[in-house]
């Protein structure tokens, strides 16, 4: 039975909308069948929570035998992550074809620390390095079907300064350094660029078993749960007002665009390593994640926080 294992799954989401389109579009077409979506969510009893695994369930008659279950995985909290993923160990026997690692925050009223990390930097880039160092070696190729993990990424990481995200990595609650000023969207964006850093060397350490490793963007998308820390006016602007912008897209939109990454097999022609835009064009990324040294400079300091130190780069 082949696994689908995500995070960040919401109604309001755009994962949730991701998966509907895996379900009602592509699984269908991919040469095996009944899916378990094993769904990592920050709290499954929260009414968004619930209601993202009811819609999903409610499609099995579109892929017969679908099974979704939901377990709670804190990705700010690193035992959390530990806990969920030795669960997964534990409880799937026969490997995971796809890793969708979607959750993200924005929290405006930073900076915040858990565990000594930068809050933004932990729950966006922290916890999904780690889930996927704990669970590199489940992932397999079905027949017909390419292993793959997907990041869901932004363009914002473009915009990012290598310095200020390098400084984002390192903050602690005692190195606030006398005028640093936070900002939001630039943590944000710095912790994308990290996420970025990392995908080179994923793509190196994974590709002998034959597994793709991709950053897909779903363009932006101002009405999901991103901005749930957000000051209410902000949520109303974002939900209400700039939700109507021509630039901007619905979680529908870019939860297709990230289906199509994770099942279109001849879309990306086997690729590894690639940015993939909005409109399913591979796009070069920052010009320093290309940077050899940038990157394993980031890729070590990860691990360090992470506490996977095996996996450092000598």
């Amino acid at each position: 039975m082949p696994t689908l294992l995500a995070t960040g799954i919401a109604a309001g989401g755009v994962g949730v909308e991701c998966l509907e389109t895996v379900i009602l579009e592509y699984a269908r077409k991919i040469p095996i069948q009944s899916w378990t979506f094993i769904l990592a969510q920050h709290d499954p009893r929260s009414s968004r929570s619930r209601e993202a695994v009811q819609r999903l369930q409610s499609l099995e008659p579109k892929l017969p035998g679908l099974k979704v279950e939901a377990h709670e995985c804190d990705l700010s909290k690193l035992e959390s992550v530990r806990n969920f993923a030795a669960r997964v160990k534990q409880e799937v026997k026969d490997g995971i074809e796809v890793m969708l690692l979607n959750a993200g925050a924005v929290f405006q009223d930073g900076p915040r620390f858990t565990e000594g990390v930068e809050e933004t930097t932990m729950v966006n880039h922290i916890g999904h390095f780690l889930l996927l160092a704990l669970l590199k070696d489940q992932l397999r190729s079905a027949e017909g079907f390419k292993a793959k993990v997907v990041f869901t990424g932004s363009e914002l990481h473009k915009r990012a300064d290598p310095a200020q995200t390098w400084e984002q990595l390192s903050l602690t609650p005692g190195s606030i350094r006398p005028g640093y000023k936070y900002d939001a969207m630039q943590a944000y964006g710095c912790a994308k660029l990290l996420q970025a850093y990392c995908l080179p060397h994923w793509s190196s350490l994974l590709s002998p078993h034959n597994t793709t490793v991709t950053i897909a963007s779903p363009g932006f998308v101002p009405s999901t749960l991103l901005s749930r820390s957000s000051p209410w006016h902000h949520r109303l602007l974002m939900n209400h007002v700039i939700h109507y912008a021509p630039f901007a897209r619905t979680p529908a939109q870019g939860g297709r665009s990230i289906a199509r990454v994770i099942c279109d097999e001849e879309h990306l022609g086997g690729r590894t390593g690639v940015f993939v835009d909005k409109a399913g064009n591979v796009v070069e990324m920052h010009g320093d994640v290309y940077v050899e040294e940038s990157a394993k400079k980031v890729w070590n300091r990860t691990c360090e926080i992470a506490e996977v130190k095996e996996l450092v780069i000598a």
